[in-house]
């Protein structure tokens, strides 16, 4: 016997997939590449089937049983067992017996999956996961929203899971979300040698413990060899950060300290310091930033921030600078309120002249409210309102002066105005009020309304109308504004699968022309197809300078037209656009990004664009990469800088690698030594952090 059902509508299905997200995501620090993409279930659009070769109904217990080659799908998702159990009421699934669970390419398998969709909590035993490159396997697993445990883990990135080259181990893994991972029995093995152990390691998922230190050395055309130390730091229990020694063939040495200070009632802040001796190019420089936050007992905030600079080079005098600023946030029932302060000092005074003619601006302060906004009883109106005063020193280190800006800023908004069932409109004003120093004024206001027509479930017009206008001009040069008087339209017709903007364009009332005159299309795949495609059109026109009265279709002449192609896959994608002015008659832009996964070793892509004028590429680059087991190798070649490399690095960390390269502009063969590297920062890796 065989037959499908299908879960009533309205019931959701989703929450299974967390589960079998969760028997990977458990251990989400330290795999964090095995977590599934969840999508938005819509049993209504794209229902769950559920089939079986003997599919059984009983409808006093509001159960589905399907044996016999049974499986549930939904879009690309499948699970497959011997006998699947699904309760319409409780929410409750039993899927046991050659339990096989698909996400797109991405594989679970268990013999036995439990799992509440209500409450989010479930249990799977012998569960191994396949996602990209990443094996993982344990003995039972059991999830939920709040807590999470896991027996027997093992994983690894090698091809042979039964025997891998290395891989990571652990007896029992507990997980509080958001709070702590505890890991015991934690094994680090390669080739059956166990290079890390630790019988009971417990991390803060917020925070690092303990100290450890990180190495990175290397060769660049810049630095030559050069070699970094970093190592965790604990000046005191209130300051603890990371010290830093770096060592340049051809420049020098750097030193550094990064890190954080904390008082329980002196409040807190950070601390950076890097002083860089470039010996071999005669050159210094030295950054310090110091930031304290304090927040006082009924709310009150205040934070300061210094930053010095100090730069030499060569026989020059050094450049030394100082900014310091103050914000301050008081807690008040009448309006929110932010004081800003901030000086700049030239600490070298006149024997760096340099920096003579740089600008600058010290707020000495400026204060920024913000008052409640006020509904009027009767009208449906609201008014916000806010306003500033400030004093600044603005000009050079040579020719400052004193001004000062005061305004108040109203916004009036009303609720969206439905005047039929197909048309709605939202106007909003906004006046600003500014005085000067030297008794300038300014006065600025902005009139918007945004409306749209509805003619059918799939047509509406958009109509939009901003003026600004302006009396009297500022004297302050970092205060601009600009005036407007532009309407514009766009009619839109779209349904899931293709959308139509016949007419779009902007009058510019000011100037009395039209602007930004375009149409386009765009057509697309389902949002439930396997695969993706799109395809988008677009032609843009130059109006004539006339006046919308005497416009016509004569006085449109074509710009250039756009046009774009996008088709993927899970494994593939080909994405390519071109351009075409019709001022050349003629493509002069060609644009190509393809990408494929020839299982299970290869990896191509490239990127390319063509310039038809010159019959250059620029850019164009191939990239290939190459499964070497528990290894990958990656290559690239890059026409525009000449420039070809290839870097080895672990499957399961690529951002951490180990690089050789051949630059056709320096005809030099360098190196970057990644693999001393990577096996002192996958301890730190390792233990979650």
């Amino acid at each position: 016997m065989s037959g499908n059902a299908r879960r009533p509508n309205g019931g959701r299905l989703h929450p299974l997939w967390h589960c079998l997200c969760g028997v990977a995501a458990f251990f989400f620090l330290a795999l964090p590449s095995l977590a599934f993409d969840v999508p938005e279930m819509d049993t209504q659009k794209f229902p769950v089937e559920m089939q079986g070769d003997y599919l059984e109904y009983r409808t006093k217990a509001t159960q589905v049983v399907a044996k016999g080659r049974s499986y549930i799908s939904y879009k690309d998702l499948r699970i497959v067992a011997d006998t699947i159990q699904a309760n319409t009421k409780s929410e409750d699934i039993f899927a046991y017996g050659n339990v096989d669970f698909w996400k797109g390419y991405d594989q679970t398998k268990g013999d036995f999956l439990v799992y509440n969709m209500k409450n989010g909590k479930g249990w799977m035993r012998n569960a191994t996961v396949r996602r990209n490159r990443n094996f993982f396997k344990a003995k039972d697993v059991y999830v939920s929203p709040s807590y999470s445990i896991a027996h027997d883990i093992m994983q690894t990135t090698c091809d042979n899971v039964e025997h891998p080259h290395y891989r990571i181990q652990s007896k029992k893994i507990e997980i509080i979300p958001g709070h702590e991972m505890t890991m015991e029995g934690l094994a680090v093995k390669w080739k059956g040698k166990t290079l890390y152990r630790k019988g009971v390691d417990r991390s803060s998922l917020f925070k690092k413990d303990g100290k450890f230190f990180a190495t990175r050395q290397g060769m660049s055309q810049i630095d030559g060899l050069y070699f970094k130390l970093s190592s965790d730091l604990v000046v005191s229990p209130q300051l603890s950060g990371q010290f830093g020694l770096d060592y340049f063939e051809k420049r020098g040495t750097g030193t550094s300290f990064s890190g954080t200070y904390s008082n329980s009632v002196a409040g807190d802040g950070s601390i950076s310091i890097y002083d860089l001796n470039e010996s071999k190019r005669n050159h210094q420089n030295t950054q310090i930033n110091l930031t304290h936050n304090y927040r006082f007992a009924r709310g009150d905030t205040v934070s300061t921030n210094l930053s010095y600079t100090g730069d030499k080079a060569g026989a020059q005098p050094q450049n030394q600078d100082l900014n310091v600023q103050m914000n301050l946030n008081p807690v008040l029932k009448s309006m929110t309120m932010n004081v800003t302060a901030s000086k700049f000092f030239d600490l070298d005074g006149n024997k760096y002249i340099a920096d003579n003619g740089y600008q600058i601006l010290n707020r000495l302060p400026e204060i920024n409210m913000t008052f409640p906004a006020y509904t009027f009883p009767v009208l449906p109106l609201s008014l916000s309102t806010s306003g500033m005063f400030g004093r600044y020193e603005e000009g050079t280190l040579d020719n400052k002066k004193n001004t000062e800006k005061k305004d108040i800023r109203s916004n009036f908004s009303v609720p969206t105005v439905k005047v039929n069932r197909r048309l709605e409109f939202t106007p909003s004003y906004s006046l600003q009020k500014s005085w000067y120093s030297e008794g300038i004024e300014r006065e600025s206001g902005n009139t918007m309304v945004r409306a749209n027509q509805r003619f059918s479930p799939m047509t509406d017009l958009e109509f939009n109308y901003n003026l600004a206008t302006q009396k009297g001009k500022s004297p302050f040069r970092f205060d601009s504004f600009s005036s407007t008087d532009v309407v514009s339209f766009r009619l839109r017709v779209a349904t899931s699968t293709w959308t139509i903007n016949p007419i779009n364009f902007n009058y510019n009332r000011t100037g009395q022309r039209l602007e930004q005159v375009y149409w386009d299309f765009s057509r697309r795949s389902r949002a439930d197809a396997y695969h993706n495609w799109e395809f988008f059109v677009r032609r843009d026109y130059v109006p004539d300078p006339l006046p919308f009265s005497k416009m016509s279709m004569a006085h449109l002449n074509p710009g250039n037209l756009n046009a774009r192609y996008r088709f993927a896959s899970n494994l593939w994608s080909f994405d390519t656009s071109i351009i075409y002015p019709h001022e050349y008659r003629r493509i002069t832009n060609t644009s190509l990004n393809y990408r494929t996964v020839i299982r299970p070793e290869w990896e191509i892509s490239t990127n390319a664009n063509y310039n038809h004028l010159t019959k250059k590429f620029s850019p164009f680059s191939l990239s290939l990469i190459k499964d070497l087991h528990c290894w990958e190798a990656r290559a690239e070649y890059n026409h525009e800088r000449k420039e070809f490399w290839i870097e080895f690095y672990l499957k399961a960390y690529p951002e951490d690698s180990g690089r050789f390269r051949y630059g056709a502009d320096t005809k030099r063969l360098e190196a970057k030594l990644a693999a001393y590297d990577q096996m002192t920062q996958r301890i730190d890796a390792y233990r979650g952090r």
